[in-house]
């Protein structure tokens, strides 16, 4: 069947009418996203996906959203839609370490942040992540002092922030090395505002005593033994 040009601008303006659709529910998935309205977020990107699917930047926000409401499961399965569809989104793999990590999947967490750092992300938090995991993990066969203290010192190299100086402080206590411990605590706490931030303040002070008494930080639910440092 031959199609008459009114025919064709009739399918151009609704397509036209789609994209524009599609681009709204978008930008309302993401304004609610800052707003923390990740119900709302959910169901406004779920629309949006509607008519692109392969919308890698869609289905990771609706991933982070559906993590923000407890939903672990759901947000798996986002990330890896995303991979499927861009297999070296580092940052996808740096987000799903995270959601391990807190999902308390300590192995999978493992692997996703070595995937990250393999496909060359170079950035802080990532190396904290990795580090604070391989420095105190709640799994004592997955803890590796050695390498978290060289995870760390690229953390602080790349960003210096205080996350950085305290996760290098914790590598350093697990290998046994508490006066650096101490001094990069000291470090960590000299860029804390103590009005703004009270808490990690208390936390940091909390870890300064603990290495002082020559203790590596450990999960509440684990005593140190003579098999520690």
């Amino acid at each position: 069947m031959k199609i008459g040009h009114s025919s064709v601008v009739i399918c151009l303006a609704l397509l036209l009418s789609l994209s524009t659709c599609t681009s709204d529910w978008v930008a309302r998935g993401y304004r609610q996203y800052r707003r923390g309205e990740y119900d709302l977020a959910i169901l406004s990107f779920g629309i949006a996906l509607r008519s692109n699917p392969t919308n890698t930047d869609v289905l990771f926000f609706r991933a982070l959203s559906f993590e923000q409401i407890g939903k672990p499961d759901n947000a798996l399965a986002d990330f890896r839609s995303v991979l499927k569809i861009a297999p070296s989104s580092a940052y996808v793999y740096l987000a799903r370490a995270e959601l391990h990590y807190h999902m308390d999947d300590f192995t999978n967490a493992v692997s996703d942040y070595r995937k990250a750092i393999d496909l060359g992300f170079s950035d802080g938090r990532l190396y904290s992540g990795y580090a604070w995991l391989l420095a105190t993990c709640p799994d004592r066969a997955l803890r590796n002092g050695r390498k978290a203290v060289e995870i760390a010192e690229k953390a602080v190299e790349l960003k210096g922030d205080v996350y950085a100086y305290s996760v290098l402080a914790a590598a350093l206590a697990e290998v046994g090395d508490y006066s650096k411990a101490v001094e990069m605590t000291r470090t960590a706490i000299g860029l804390i505002d103590a009005k703004k931030q009270p808490d990690l303040l208390k936390r940091s002070e909390w870890c300064l005593e603990l290495y002082e008494a020559r203790q590596p930080w450990r999960p509440k639910d684990e005593s140190v033994d003579s098999d520690d440092p």
